[in-house]
């Protein structure tokens, strides 16, 4: 029996590491568009600032390191990241990352070069957090849902369109929180708190998981039977977080200006409550009232923090109230959107970060997951679409429609309603995309089908947040989960 399964694990991984691969053919962000290119040159220039500079100088402003070109706004773990990939290319070709003359380099080699640091990571990090990961939320579980779980982990659209298309390392920070959830389910919570801290220190928009693992690790804390049991774990919690900061911050601390110059990076307020047409709260209210000249950026992010706080509440409170290991994944995925739909400077490439705990549900939620990740998806398809990645999204569409049939539609009830308004869901979102592509261009409203895409999605992500905060806090088990 060991080796059918190992038959059916290679088969998957393999197919899985294929696919990023055939999608790394394909263009990405910035491809021949000067001056600023795209994310792939601002990945390929965190490369060469770190591997130029010293540590003090890569996130202030300066003569050699020009922060209104692609400037370094990431945590402290992505520049350690960026500065061992410096080293890397450095011994490859030290033309890749050549202070000022390696801006906008587009060769064959170099994109090689960078294709293949991309599918390290996933070799690496993300495909075994998702074989850990998935393992962990099915140890109890039959192995066809197990199997499926898999696929989904390892062959969501988004991440690889995103990661291995456009061109971004987010591989990276959501290996690490799926690392974090399979600790948690298997009780290693210490582990889990080390996991969790690197994947926030590599990306602060992990902070869009940080309050269900903590009000989840504090719940666990508490019901330790003794006081002194309490104390010693929270304590235990508390060392392990430190360390990891302070371990990975250690070079800024020698200052408050050091220090604080990081951290007014990671947190720009200047760039407004959205960027571009994003499929969230703001975006699309924003369609009616115009919030950009209603509110100051400082005021807007107060707005903000307090909307998506107050939005978080209910599956937070409900989580510390009556912990189990199947409400923290509600949970994570209700305030996860709920980041997404509400706080300040979201950019569409954050719905990975709610894709990521609706893969971790998948195994209670097969249908609504599916559903979820193929809006998720289509929210994207204008930014896929401006880097040529058309035919790989819709082949990613097909391939996730047959998954649907062959494993979800036939192994799990379905609802008529719930099929009904996935069937509908889909046809609504292709519509919009062939418009998108071939539809009539109004002078007057020249981005109107990208604005319908997001409006249409927003919808969509309002109306999950609803059904899975009622599903959390009126139909779970707790008794079985």
């Amino acid at each position: 029996m060991f080796p059918e399964k190992l038959q059916v694990f290679i088969l998957i991984t393999s197919f899985a590491v294929a696919l990023r691969a055939i999608v790394s053919q394909y263009d990405y962000s910035g491809h021949k568009t000067p001056p600023m290119f795209g994310d792939y040159e601002a990945q390929r220039h965190w490369q060469e600032i770190t591997i130029n500079l010293p540590v003090l100088q890569w996130y202030e402003n300066s003569t050699r390191n020009d922060l209104m070109y692609w400037g370094l706004d990431y945590p402290p773990l992505t520049a350690y990241h960026s500065w061992t990939m410096g080293k890397i290319a450095n011994i490859i070709n030290p033309k890749f990352i050549e202070l000022f003359e390696s801006r906008g380099i587009e060769s064959a080699e170099h994109k090689t070069f960078m294709r293949m640091s991309v599918l390290l990571v996933d070799l690496l990090v993300y495909i075994p957090s998702v074989v850990f990961m998935t393992s962990a939320v099915n140890s109890k579980g039959d192995a066809l849902t197990a199997i499926s779980h898999l696929i989904v982990g390892l062959m969501y659209p988004g991440q690889i369109l995103i990661d291995n298309g456009h061109f971004q390392y987010n591989n990276f920070s959501l290996g690490l929180a799926f690392f974090a959830i399979g600790f948690l389910f298997r009780d290693k919570i210490i582990l889990a708190a080390i996991s969790f801290s690197l994947a926030l220190n590599y990306k602060q928009m992990e902070l869009y998981h940080a309050l269900p693992i903590f009000v989840y690790m504090l719940s666990l804390s508490l019901r330790k039977s003794s006081f002194f049991g309490k104390i010693s774990q929270i304590t235990k919690l508390g060392l392990a977080v430190i360390f990891v900061f302070g371990l990975l911050w250690l070079p800024w601390l020698s200052s408050k200006d050091s220090f604080l110059q990081v951290v007014n990076r990671i947190f720009p307020l200047q760039r407004g409550v959205f960027e571009d047409k994003v499929s969230n709260f703001w975006c699309s209210a924003n369609v009616i009232i115009k919030l950009k000249t209603i509110f100051t950026n400082e005021k807007m992010a107060i707005v903000c923090l307090g909307t998506t706080l107050l939005a978080s509440l209910p599956s937070c409170l409900n989580l510390f109230l009556k912990s189990s290991k199947k409400e923290f994944l509600y949970c994570i995925f209700n305030t996860a959107l709920s980041f997404f739909l509400f706080s300040f400077q979201v950019h569409e490439k954050s719905i990975l970060l709610v894709a990521l705990p609706a893969i971790a549900l998948y195994p209670f939620e097969p249908a609504v997951v599916y559903w979820f990740l193929q809006v998720s998806s289509f929210s994207m398809f204008p930014l896929l679409q401006k880097d040529g990645l058309i035919i790989p999204f819709f082949a990613f569409f097909v391939m996730f429609e047959m998954f649907f049939r062959l494993f979800i539609k036939k192994n799990f009830t379905i609802s008529a309603n719930l099929l009904n308004g996935i069937v509908l869901s889909n046809i609504g979102n292709l519509i919009l995309v062939v418009l998108h592509l071939f539809g009539p261009i109004s002078k007057a409203l020249p981005h109107i089908y990208v604005l319908l895409i997001s409006v249409y999605n927003c919808l969509h992500f309002l109306g999950f947040y609803l059904y899975l905060n009622y599903s959390q806090i009126f139909k779970i088990n707790y008794n079985k989960s």
